[in-house]
């Protein structure tokens, strides 16, 4: 699915996705008209210019359709990254001028670091 979302981006883009202006460009269709309205349907027009198309409602449907998949998704992650910890990481207090009193285990180049 990814891949589709970047295809789109990338041909919106360079304006080569199948709008009615461009398939009669290319020789595949015989008019460049909006089937709705009557005027050159180019990209913008198709996806956001279209008097005819915004009085129907159609620009708010693909906006929630669009919010709809968003939500969708970021719900699928949310559920993922859900972990609970068994084992509660505390945090010790010290007063101010106090160390503080750490365990001498090194691991690694990082764990030599005294900042």
């Amino acid at each position: 699915m990814e891949g589709d979302i970047l295809s789109f981006l990338l041909k919106s883009v360079y304006d080569v996705l199948p709008s009615p202006t461009n398939l009669k460009t290319w020789g595949l269709s015989e008019s460049p008209d909006c089937k709705l309205c009557g005027r050159p349907a180019n990209l913008e027009h198709v996806l956001r210019s279209c008097r005819t198309d915004l009085s129907d409602g159609g620009y708010r449907w693909r906006n929630d359709k669009v919010l709809s998949s968003i939500a969708e998704h970021l719900d699928q992650d949310r559920r993922a990254q859900k972990t609970v910890s068994k084992d509660p990481s505390l945090m010790s207090v010290v007063k101010a001028g106090q160390q503080v009193k750490r365990a001498k285990s090194v691991s690694g180049i990082l764990g030599t670091a005294s900042d």
